[in-house]
C-alpha cells in the first residue's frame, strides 16, 4: 500500500512540473496537435452540461482555461466557473485569460483533484482528457460528486482504447498524445464506469472511431 501511494504521488509531481514547464505553450501546442478539430469535442461535451444563465460550474483540471469562454457563453455574468488545476503556471495562464476577457465570476484554485476541498455545491461538473491522467481518478470523481447538487451534470470527455477499424489508428493517437503531454495516458481505464459508481443515469458516447467517448452523468 505504501509502495503504490509512492508511486502515485511520483506520478502527480511529475505531471505537475511537466505541465508548469509548458504551461505558457499549451495553446499553441494544443492546436499544433489537434489541428482545431478538439473544439468540436470540446463543444459536444460542454452542451451536454445543459447548462442555463447563472449555473456554477466546476471544471476539473482547467489548465489555461481554454473551455472557459464556451462555457461562458452558457451561464453569463450571473454564473460562475471554479477552475481547478494542479499546475500554477497552467492557471496562471488561465488567470491571465481571464483578466483580458474581465470575467469577474470565474476562481481559480490550485489543488490536488483527488483531495478537491469546495465551500460551495455546483450546477455542474467538467473535465476534459485529465482523468486518463491521474492514478487517483476514481477518488476525483467519488469527492467532486459530493460538491454536485442534486440533478447536476457531471460529464467527461477523455480517450479510451477502441475497437474496430479505430485500432488501426490508435497507436498513432497514443504517440501523438505522448509527444504532446510527455506522460503516458491509461487508456484501458473505462473511466465512465467510474461515474456510474459515483453517480446515476450515465451516457456515453464514443467518437473519433472509438478513441474518444464523452460521458454524462446525472447525479439523483
Amino acid at each position: 500500500m505504501r509502495k503504490k501511494k509512492k508511486m502515485i504521488q511520483k506520478k502527480k509531481d511529475y505531471v505537475q512540473a511537466h505541465y508548469d514547464k509548458i504551461g505558457s505553450n499549451y495553446d499553441s501546442k494544443v492546436n499544433l496537435v489537434f489541428l482545431g478539430l478538439d473544439r468540436i469535442y470540446r463543444k459536444k461535451a460542454i452542451n451536454k452540461l445543459n447548462l442555463k444563465e447563472g449555473d456554477t460550474v466546476l471544471e476539473l483540471g482547467c489548465g489555461t482555461g481554454v473551455n472557459f469562454e464556451y462555457i461562458m457563453k452558457k451561464i453569463g455574468p450571473k454564473g460562475k466557473i471554479i477552475g481547478v488545476d494542479i499546475s500554477l503556471s497552467m492557471l496562471e495562464v488561465a488567470k491571465k485569460r481571464k483578466e483580458k476577457k474581465k470575467w469577474n465570476n470565474i476562481e481559480l484554485i490550485q489543488q490536488d483533484i483527488t483531495k478537491l476541498k469546495l465551500n460551495q455545491k455546483v450546477d455542474a461538473i467538467f473535465t476534459m482528457f485529465v482523468m486518463s491522467l491521474v492514478k487517483g481518478y476514481k477518488d476525483a470523481v467519488r469527492i467532486a460528486s459530493t460538491y454536485l447538487k442534486k440533478g447536476g451534470s457531471f460529464v467527461m470527455l477523455d480517450g479510451k482504447e477502441p475497437k474496430g477499424y479505430g485500432k488501426m489508428f490508435f497507436p498513432i493517437a497514443k504517440y501523438v498524445g505522448r509527444k504532446f503531454s510527455n506522460v503516458d495516458r491509461d487508456f484501458k481505464k473505462e473511466l465512465w464506469i467510474v461515474l456510474m459508481k459515483s453517480l446515476n443515469n450515465v451516457d456515453m458516447t464514443e467518437h473519433a472511431l472509438g478513441m474518444v467517448f464523452i460521458a454524462k452523468a446525472i447525479k439523483s
